[in-house]
């Protein structure tokens, strides 16, 4: 959720929307995902390298997700990541549970995120629809969690749409000395996990902030 020149904003990857009847999560209620969306080009197809939607929230959109934290201009990362930054992915996974057989259940959802450098994108077969839009976080089988135990990677189904953090130069002797932690900035959004691993694949948050102020300006495009 983004709050941009004034107005607030969802954005996802746009092929999250081809599932039909979702709902957002709003402060104290669940509320249907509808308005008109500002689609990439591709509608979030197999070769859609930006795969983006944008909508601009109601009034009673807004009301639903009153005291819910909305990112800024301030909180975004306004240059283009370069390799060995350290970024940061956070989102929710395809949910593992299973439906009520008789009665109602309630949802356990658990936050998701993995951690790890910025990466080159892509040039193998198959990988070039990638483009200066997009960047990539490396995303290996295996990793190590906090407190030091080396565990294999979870696949990232349903991560989609969710953000990728910014976290500093790990490189950067100023950044390495610095007596305050480099702030998380917005770097964009998940969009894809390449068949093969090795990488997360985000499109810019410079396209994303571009979207939702032609999502401001024109209803040309509606989602549903």
């Amino acid at each position: 959720m983004l709050a941009i020149d004034g107005s607030r904003f969802l954005a996802t990857a746009a092929h999250v929307l081809n599932t039909h009847g979702l709902l957002l999560c709003g402060a104290h209620d669940l509320i249907p995902l509808s308005g008109d969306f500002f689609w990439s080009n591709g509608k979030g197809e197999a070769d859609d390298n930006i795969d983006l939607a944008v909508v601009r929230l109601s009034d009673d959109q807004r009301g639903a997700l009153k005291g819910l934290p909305f990112i800024r201009a301030g909180d975004m990362m306004l240059w283009t990541p370069t390799v060995n930054r350290y970024q940061l992915a956070v989102g929710y996974r395809a949910s593992q549970n299973k439906a009520p057989v008789g009665g109602s259940k309630n949802l356990q959802l658990k936050r998701w995120s993995f951690t790890g450098f910025s990466a080159p994108l892509p040039t193998s077969s198959g990988s070039g629809k990638y483009n200066d839009r997009n960047f990539a976080l490396e995303y290996s089988k295996r990793a190590v969690r906090e407190s030091g135990e080396l565990v294999r990677t979870t696949p990232p189904h349903g991560l989609s749409g969710g953000p990728i953090f910014d976290l500093g130069d790990t490189l950067s002797f100023d950044q390495l000395c610095a007596p305050d932690p480099h702030p998380a900035k917005l770097a964009g959004l998940v969009i894809e996990c390449p068949t093969g691993g090795g990488t997360l694949i985000g499109t810019k948050v410079e396209v994303l902030r571009d979207y939702a102020r032609r999502a401001k300006a024109s209803r040309a495009w509606s989602g549903f």
